[in-house]
Parts: structure tokens; sequence; C-alpha cells
């Protein structure tokens, strides 16, 4: 006849094993292959004036200045305009986000994820997975990309860039490699006038 000791052992065993099945369901590891997808430049790689914007997800001025940049990037032919990831470390979502949107551009729709996490009141996890059903993504191949950090060197690369480059902050953009002084409509169309002529 079993214990009364060994029962409550078996018993305590069955609810471990329990709970291990059910974390794994929940929390278990995320697979997703090392894919560089290029970056999606408005205006294309050859265009005769480059726009370089670094920016942060979660900074309420690149919120500010992201339409303002496209609407004057959208009155000219031959003007690119790249985005480069440079999170904060006091914007404790932004790196995630950054990474959401590179996962976003694997399936094609890395300007749709920009300008709706800036529509977005917070870019915490279960934004961010909202944000992704709202534009249509792959939500499994989502899920995958962005869980197993899959993006982090790509978002770390953009902000080494922004290291040597010094940034002062967010937003921070460049014309043909140069900084501009600030990123309101009259002026950044004035330098990027002067660096067609």
């Amino acid at each position: 006849k079993e214990s009364f000791g060994v029962s409550m052992m078996k018993s305590f065993i069955f609810v471990v094993l329990l709970i291990s099945i059910f974390i794994s369901g929940c929390f278990g590891d995320y697979d997703y292959p090392d894919i560089d997808t290029p970056a999606d430049i408005i205006g294309g790689v050859d265009a005769k004036v480059k726009v370089v914007e670094f920016s942060d997800l979660q900074c309420p001025a690149c919120k500010a200045a992201q339409p303002i940049i496209k609407l004057v990037i959208e009155e000219f032919d031959d003007v690119s305009l790249e985005f480069k990831h440079y999170p904060l470390d006091y914007h404790h979502f932004a790196f995630d986000a950054a990474q959401a949107a590179e996962c976003a551009n694997d399936q094609g729709k890395f300007w749709e994820y920009i300008d709706t996490a800036y529509e977005s009141e917070s870019l915490n996890n279960n934004n961010l997975e909202r944000i992704a059903e709202e534009i249509g993504l792959d939500m499994k191949d989502f899920k995958n990309c962005l869980y197993s950090g899959a993006k982090g060197k790509y978002v770390t690369e953009d902000m080494s860039d922004g290291d040597a480059l010094v940034l002062p902050g967010t937003p921070s953009v460049f014309v043909n490699g140069e900084m501009i002084e600030n990123w309101d409509y009259d002026k950044l169309k004035s330098e990027i006038e002067s660096a067609l002529s």
C-alpha cells in the first residue's frame, strides 16, 4: 500500500509537470531565421539627394517630425528617405518597437508599421502585436521574429551609426550626409532644394 508521503510526492511531480507544459506552451522558444532585409528607402537608393532620419518610435518630437519629413520628401522626384533606428535608453519600449518595425520590414510593411506605431498611445508588447495585426502582418512570423530577438543586431547597427555621428538627440536629420539644424518644413525643403541645384 502506497504511503501518504509517496502519494503526495507523486501529486507534486504531476503538478510540476503540468506547470512545465503550460509554461512551455505559453513562453516557449521563438525561432526565426537571420533575414537581412534591405532598408525600405522611400525614393530608392539612387536618388540624387539622400535624406536620412535617425529616430525613436517612443519619442514625441519624432512623432511630430515624421509627417513633416515625409510631406517634404513627396514634393520632390529625386530625393530619398531612409529611416534609421536610434532608440533612447530612457524610452523603455523603443528598442523592442524598433525590432518590431524591422520584423514588419521582412513582410514588406516597414513604413506602415512606423506610421501606425507613432499613432499608438503605448508601445508595450501587447500594442506591438496589435499594430502588427492592424496592418495585416502574418502574426506567427511576426511573433517569432520579435520575441526571438533576431532583429536586435540590426537595430544596434543603426544605433552605432548614430553614435559615430555624435547625434544630439532624436530626431536627427541628414541631407546628403550633412546634419540640418532642425526638421521644420521650410528648413528641410530649403536644404533639399539647395542639394538638388
